[in-house]
């Protein structure tokens, strides 16, 4: 009897945690499950990658900046198997439980996962799939944003066009609202509307919160503003570049930037002759020059 009873527990407990059930416990299983188990690894593997591809980036600071860094398929490559694996779990999520609340989260992480690896043909059908199961608005958000980013690095502007309608819609929070206007400026210089992009850049640039990403910005925009041949801003924002002291790179190539448009010689050949600039001497001449 004691054995029958112990079967039939379990078989009401498998039951009420099965993913097609909608019981309030077995929804809450699932739930809890997807959220602080495949979700939670999820998404810590992705904010490690993301800033992984940060630091790994290597900048030609010799060419003007790219507003959205261009898609690097050799991170990709690099980083397969971590990539693979926050795939993997975030399918998880789908294959084990499809009646949590968040399906649509882990749909965005693979969609992620599929941008890193410079898959964005399958990315754009995950962002676009996203749209269609009735979203978390949080989700459908950055979903959006992310699918407009990549027609934009496609150069499909119509899409895109498309996409931002869509986004102009929705209640934005700062965050998405500072991502916004930056992919926005990013699809302005992509067309070569410089004007346009600058003035969404110097709305964004103090709202970044990378500081690696905002002295990023700022360099940009001294090199947006040197093309178009307005020293003075191009200087300042060199200089604010500079102060923000996030990388030492980008930080040489600002002050770099910055004396060679103020033509101060001593300066420059002073940098020359610091020990830790060895490695940038060439870039340094070539100021000079």
């Amino acid at each position: 009897m004691t054995k029958a009873f112990a079967l039939l527990f379990l078989g009401l407990l498998a039951f009420s945690c099965s993913q097609q059930s909608t019981r309030p416990a077995a929804v809450a299983f699932h739930n809890i499950n997807s959220k602080f188990n495949a979700i939670w690894q999820a998404d810590r593997l992705y904010q490690e990658l993301e800033k992984k591809a940060w630091e790994e980036r290597k900048e030609n600071y010799a060419n003007t900046l790219s507003i959205l860094p261009p898609i690097d398929s050799t991170f990709g490559q690099a980083h397969q198997q971590e990539i693979t694996n926050l795939i993997r779990k975030a399918s998880l999520v789908i294959n084990r439980h499809q009646n949590s609340r968040y399906i649509d989260d882990a749909y965005l992480l693979i969609g992620h996962g599929r941008f890193l690896l410079g898959d964005l043909k399958n990315a754009v059908e995950t962002y676009k799939y996203i749209n269609s199961i009735e979203p978390d608005q949080d989700t459908q958000i950055q979903a959006l944003i992310r699918l407009y980013q990549i027609y934009t690095y496609q150069k499909d502007f119509e899409n895109a066009e498309k996409v931002e309608e869509f986004i102009k819609e929705a209640p934005l929070n700062n965050g998405q609202k500072t991502e916004f206007l930056r992919s926005k400026a990013f699809y302005h210089q992509e067309k070569g509307e410089i004007v346009l992009a600058i003035a969404l850049l110097e709305e964004v640039a103090p709202s970044l919160g990378s500081r690696y990403e905002r002295a990023r910005t700022f360099y940009l925009l001294g090199q947006l503003f040197q093309d178009q041949g307005k020293y003075s801003l191009a200087k300042a924002n060199f200089e604010k570049s500079r102060q923000i002291k996030s990388n030492y790179d980008l930080q040489l190539h600002a002050q770099i930037a910055q004396q060679k448009l103020i033509g101060d010689e001593s300066a420059l050949e002073k940098m020359l002759k610091e020990p830790k600039n060895e490695d940038k001497k060439s870039e340094i001449y070539m100021a000079l020059g």
